[in-house]
């Protein structure tokens, strides 16, 4: 990233026969580690057009890749699908939702702590001494006994136990079955990425790899 910011503002400067800095600041790098501060980060990237009074709505600005998110483009080098994963498993429902989640800034506790005026280390976003964000009013999740009981109910449906979708194996029907839980949960609102991922005993990394690949199957 520095090499591309420092020779573009030199071909700028060259063309502008300007000198100084271009950009305000540095690039800055950060760590993600909950599902809730990812998708909170996006919509307050997304939505700083209509705070700065640039537009009225996201999808007026043509310099982000919110349309790319809502459909009204296509960038073929841009990776949309691991972010509308999370707000349902089929792909219409999943830009409804994230469309309906964008048309809101999130609330002032969480626009201070992404401007990184709330932090003991910039570098991170989501470490637990800093709360966590809602995605809605059961943001939170249900108590892990009801996250539990709703998972073995569809578990049964799909002909499993949910002792087996915990344990170690990784059969290609095991982990599909997990990932179409997952994609259940998630698509109601029921859970976070990182609750059903401590549910299946996997990292939340592993679940996210499990439903890139169910939501890729279920678009093509």
């Amino acid at each position: 990233m520095q090499s591309i910011a420092s020779q573009y503002a030199r071909r700028v400067q060259r063309n502008l026969l300007t000198t100084g800095h271009l950009f305000e600041r540095r690039y800055k790098a950060i760590l993600i580690n909950d599902t809730a501060y990812l998708v909170s980060l996006v919509r307050y990237i997304h939505r700083n057009p209509v705070r700065a009074g640039l537009v009225a709505e996201p999808t007026d600005y043509p310099w982000s890749s919110h349309r790319a998110y809502v459909g009204l483009t296509a960038v073929s080098w841009l990776t949309t699908e691991s972010i509308l994963a999370l707000f349902g498993s089929r792909l219409g429902d999943a830009r409804r939702a994230y469309r309906k989640f964008l048309s809101v800034d999130g609330p002032d506790s969480e626009l201070t702590l992404l401007r990184g005026e709330n932090s003991s280390d910039p570098r991170l976003l989501g470490t637990d001494s800093q709360g966590s964000f809602s995605l809605g009013e059961n943001a939170s999740g249900p108590p892990s006994e009801t996250l539990s009981a709703m998972a073995e109910h569809y578990a049964v449906e799909l002909g499993v136990s949910l002792s087996l979708l915990r344990s170690q194996s990784r059969s290609r029907k095991l982990c599909r079955i997990r990932a179409q839980i997952a994609a259940r949960l998630l698509d109601e609102r029921s859970a976070q990425l990182s609750e059903v991922a401590r549910l299946f005993g996997r990292s939340p990394s592993t679940l996210h790899g499990l439903l890139e690949r169910h939501f890729a199957q279920n678009v093509a």
